[in-house]
This record gives structure tokens, sequence and C-alpha cells, in this order.
């Protein structure tokens, strides 16, 4: 299943290359529909040397109300990683878990593939 889109995106630049290009940044992206968020996703993206795009390395959504991390490296259906949150404090979590991990994650990009699967599901568990 593909990856759903969203109505709202904000870009959170993390760091620049030599040249001024974002190298690395947060994504968040949410479903706002008659003022209520009914879906959302967060991305932390780093720019993929050999294609310079920037990929999802991690991923953090609340597919079938349980919120969850998938990670780039682990095989499609194998990368749903619940997390225990309160409602509410997702965000919270989610830009704790990227302070403490975020340089494990590359690394773990680099060695494993550059990206969440793309099949992997934002939407439903």
């Amino acid at each position: 299943m593909p990856r759903p889109t969203y109505n709202k995106e904000y870009f959170i630049p993390v760091a620049f290359d030599d040249h001024g290009r974002v190298s690395k940044q947060i994504v968040y992206r949410m479903q706002i529909e008659n003022g209520q968020r009914v879906r959302f996703c967060v991305g932390y993206q780093i720019r993929d040397p050999l294609s310079t795009r920037l990929k999802d390395i991690v991923r953090y959504d609340d597919a079938a109300g349980v919120f969850h991390r998938h990670s780039a490296g682990f095989p499609p259906g194998n990368d749903h990683i619940p997390i225990p949150c309160l409602p509410g404090a997702e965000f919270d979590l989610i830009e704790a878990d990227l302070a403490v991990n975020a340089n494990l994650y590359e690394a773990e990009a680099v060695r494993y593939g550059y990206e969440v699967a793309e099949d992997a599901d934002d939407t439903a568990g």
C-alpha cells in the first residue's frame, strides 16, 4: 500500500551541507479535516549521497490508533515498533527520541539503506 498524502506539511531544517542545501530535516505531516488532526506522520530525513534526495530514515505515525516508529533497514512488515505514549505527547516524545538517537538512526540508514520501505503503511495496522 502506498504512503498516504497529507494536506499539511512543515519542514524544519536541522543541518546544511557545504553548498547551503538542507542535509537533514524533520518533516511534520498532518491530515487536518474540519479543524481536527485525524492522522499524522513525522519523518526524519537525511540526504542520500547517491541520489542526492532527502529520504525518511525514521518515520513516526499513529496508524490504527497505535503510535509507532518505522526505521530504515527493516523489512516491510517488521519495521512497526510500537511506542507507549500518552495521547497528545507524541511530538515531545519524537523530539526527545531524535535528540538522543538521531546519530544511531543515521548510521543504520547508511548501513542498511537510506529510506523507510515505501510500502511501510502509515495508515493501518
